[in-house]
C-alpha cells in the first residue's frame, strides 16, 4: 500500500500566504506477503447428511518471527430430516426440517510492522562532547500472533406450507483469543514508542438468533413477505 500526502508550507522567514509555495509530501510503503494452504471435503451421504470439513494454514510476514505457521480447522454438519422416510410431514404441511452445526476456527492478522524493530538516531554526551547513537524508536513484538477467533453455532430451520413460513432458530458461541492491543510501555526503557501490540485478553461473544418469515400474500403478479429478527 502506497499513501501519499502533501500541503504547502511557509519557507523559512514567510510571513504571507503567497510565499506558501514550498511542498511538504510525504511517502509510506508497507509491503504484506501470505503463503497459505487450503484443503477441503465435502460428504454427501443419501442427500440427507451433508458433512464438510476443512483446514487453513497461513504464514504471514507481519507475524512475529518466534511464531511460524497459523492454522484453521472447520467441521460442520447438516442433516435434513424431511427427507427420512419415517419424519412425520403431517401431510406435506412440513416440507423443510433440517438440523446445522459448524465449529471453526479464523484469524485476524497484527499489522504489517507491528512485529518489527526499528531504531532511531540520537545524540548522548559523553564529557564534553555529544556523539551519534540510536535508540530503539519501536520495540517490535518477536512473539506476535494472529487474533484466533473459535465459535461453534447450532440450529434448527423449518419450513410449512411449500415455505410460506420458515422459523430459523441460531445458538452462537464465539470466544476470541490473543486479541492484539496496543499495550502502553514503562517511560523508563527509554523508547521513542509508548506503546506496542501484544496478544492479551480474550473476548466471548454469545447469544440466540430467531428469525421468523412468512408470506401472507402469494400472487402471480405480487407478493408480501414478512420478517421478524
Amino acid at each position: 500500500d502506497d499513501i501519499v500526502s502533501g500541503t504547502e508550507q511557509l519557507p523559512p522567514g514567510g510571513r504571507t500566504i503567497s510565499q506558501g509555495s514550498v511542498p511538504d509530501v510525504s511517502e509510506a510503503t508497507g509491503v504484506t506477503k501470505t503463503a497459505g494452504i487450503f484443503v477441503e471435503q465435502n460428504l454427501d451421504v443419501r442427500d440427507k447428511l451433508f458433512i464438510v470439513a476443512s483446514v487453513r494454514g497461513d504464514e504471514n510476514s507481519a507475524f512475529g518471527r518466534n511464531f511460524g505457521t497459523a492454522w484453521y480447522p472447520r467441521l460442520g454438519a447438516t442433516y435434513q430430516l424431511q427427507n427420512e422416510s419415517w419424519f412425520p410431514s403431517f401431510d406435506g404441511r412440513v416440507n423443510l426440517f433440517r438440523l446445522r452445526s459448524s465449529w471453526g476456527q479464523s484469524g485476524i492478522r497484527p499489522g504489517t510492522t507491528a512485529a518489527l524493530q526499528y531504531f532511531a538516531g540520537n545524540v548522548y554526551r559523553q564529557g564534553a562532547q555529544e556523539l551519534p547513537g540510536l535508540i530503539y524508536q519501536t520495540l517490535g513484538n518477536a512473539n506476535l500472533k494472529p487474533e484466533t477467533a473459535t465459535e461453534f453455532e447450532a440450529g434448527f430451520d423449518a419450513g410449512v406450507w411449500e415455505d410460506r413460513v420458515t422459523v430459523t432458530l441460531n445458538y452462537y458461541n464465539r470466544v476470541s483469543k490473543d486479541a492484539i492491543i496496543s499495550a502502553t510501555l514503562p517511560p523508563s526503557l527509554g523508547t521513542g514508542s509508548t506503546s506496542r501490540d501484544a496478544n492479551l485478553g480474550s473476548v466471548r461473544n454469545r447469544g440466540w438468533e430467531y428469525i421468523l418469515t412468512a408470506r401472507p400474500v402469494a400472487f402471480r403478479r405480487f407478493g408480501w413477505d414478512v420478517t421478524v429478527n
